[in-house]
């Protein structure tokens, strides 16, 4: 019993860890809104180094996304819903096949 409530505890922490991965790709406007944020600043105000800082912050035009190529599209919360309701029936039907029927 011990050890399928550490199974339990261990598979739930791990969901959420992949979670929090998962949540900001359905935000991804605010990430595009904080790289263009620097456009409504007085740039020209402030020192030469923050000016190089921003100027990096402007580089870059493309969100990150989590993803692996042939194997896994763009991790979103709608991806890891439809992975973890897919798992959890795989580990339904398996179980169905191992239990041993009353007789």
């Amino acid at each position: 019993m011990i050890a399928k409530v550490k199974f339990v505890a261990i598979s739930i922490m791990f969901l959420f860890y992949v979670y929090m991965y998962a949540w900001p790709a359905d935000h991804i406007h605010v990430s595009l809104n904080v790289s263009r944020s620097p456009y409504n600043i007085k740039w020209y105000d402030y020192s030469l180094e923050l000016q190089k800082q921003i100027l990096i912050i402007l580089g870059y035009k493309k969100p990150i996304t989590l993803s692996i190529p042939c194997f896994m599209p763009e991790l979103t919360l709608r991806f890891f819903c439809s992975f973890v309701s897919n798992a959890l029936s795989f580990c339904t039907a398996l179980r169905a096949m191992v239990q041993d029927e009353p007789e």
